[in-house]
This record gives C-alpha cells, sequence and structure tokens, in this order.
C-alpha cells in the first residue's frame, strides 16, 4: 500500500516537474503562430531561461507541496497551492530578467508560460486525483491490522478509512502492554494471541504507537 502511493507520487512529482518545459513551448507556439509575436530572445536563450524556470519551479514545487502525492488527495484542485508556486517561480523569473540588461524579452511569452503553468499543474493534479480514485475503487479493500489502540491509532485508522486512493479495511488492532485503548467498533487484539493474528490473513500491518508509551 505504501510502496504504491511512493510509485504514485513518483510520477506526479516527475509530471510536475517538467511542466515550465511544456509550458514555454505552449506559450511559443501560441505567441510566434497565433499572436504573430517575434521572439525577443534566441532560442538558446530561451532554452536557458526554460532550465532555469524549471529548477526554481522544482525547489517551489517541492516547498508549496504541489507534487506532494498525499496533497492531491486532501485538496480537490489545489489551486491556491499551484497558483502560490506559479507566482514565486515567475517572480524570480522576472527579476533575473531584469537584472541581466541585455536580454530583450517578450512579456507577452512570459505571461502566457505564466498562464500555461498554472493550467497545466492544476489539470495535472486534477488528472492524477481521477485516476487515483478510479484505480482505487476497482481493486478490492486492503485488509489493515493496526499495531496500537491508543490515540494515534485511532487517527491512523480514521485517515485510512478516508483514504480515496486506496481502500482500506481494518481488520483490527493489536494491544500493547500499557496502553489504554481508545479505539471502538473494532476488535482487539493481545500478543500473546498470534494464532487468531495470522488467521486474519492481512494484507498490511500499520504500526501506530506513541513515542510516550
Amino acid at each position: 500500500m505504501v510502496a504504491e502511493l511512493r510509485r504514485y507520487g513518483l510520477v506526479l512529482r516527475a509530471a510536475i516537474f517538467v511542466l515550465p518545459l511544456v509550458s514555454f513551448v505552449l506559450a511559443g507556439f501560441v505567441s510566434v503562430y497565433w499572436m504573430g509575436i517575434k521572439p525577443g530572445l534566441s532560442s538558446a536563450e530561451y532554452l536557458y531561461l526554460a532550465l532555469f524556470t524549471t529548477m526554481v519551479w522544482s525547489i517551489v514545487a517541492e516547498r508549496q507541496e504541489v507534487s506532494s502525492i498525499t496533497k492531491v488527495s486532501a485538496e480537490n484542485t489545489g489551486i491556491r497551492a499551484s497558483f502560490a508556486a506559479c507566482g514565486i517561480t515567475y517572480a524570480a523569473t522576472l527579476c533575473v530578467l531584469f537584472f541581466v540588461h541585455q536580454l530583450f524579452y517578450s512579456r507577452a511569452f512570459i505571461f502566457l508560460s505564466a498562464v500555461f503553468l498554472l493550467l497545466l499543474t492544476v489539470s495535472v493534479r486534477t488528472l492524477v486525483r481521477v485516476l487515483l480514485i478510479q484505480v482505487g475503487g476497482n481493486r478490492p479493500a486492503t485488509r489493515v491490522l493496526i499495531v496500537g489502540v491508543g490515540r494515534f491509532a485511532a487517527q491512523a485508522a480514521m485517515r485510512l478509512q478516508r483514504n480515496e486512493f486506496v481502500r482500506s479495511d481494518v481488520v483490527g488492532h493489536i494491544q500493547l502492554p500499557g496502553e489504554e485503548i481508545r479505539v471502538a467498533n473494532v476488535s482487539v487484539f493481545q500478543l500473546d494471541e498470534m494464532d487468531t493474528i495470522e488467521g486474519l490473513n492481512v494484507d498490511s500491518i500499520l504500526i501506530a504507537v506513541s513515542t510516550d508509551l
């Protein structure tokens, strides 16, 4: 289950990181062939600018958690985080263009690339969310056994049941010595009931124990 989410996270991160390059290509096509605007920079200069923007974007997207698979499940479109990440990225890009006076660039091109980056980011996050929900909904529920019966275990069970991407069925909790039971409406097992626990046929075991125990 965790490994599967990690794979999805890597795919999302890779897709998010290449979006500035895609937005530059789309902005160049629209500005030249649709709007008839001649590029102010040479092809090599635009490439360097695209690579710089991609580098800044990759850092900002991580900080704003735009490329986080967990945030995709918490936010429908993530338009606020996407807008913030785009704004910071292009603020840094414009600062570089301002200080490098020998570069004469098209403001329309920069604006178009920023708009395309925002639209592409929101679209990719929405598409990944829809695909994961579809994939998760068609798979059988994962049988999960949680080690712990305290507050952390109760919160972990709640998060699992609310996860839209991986359907989970909490089959029980294992109580550790000295741990107060804070879970309800679920089977609680002791450490000496290994035969019963083995008969549950669990797919995954989640450890959710407080460090204060």
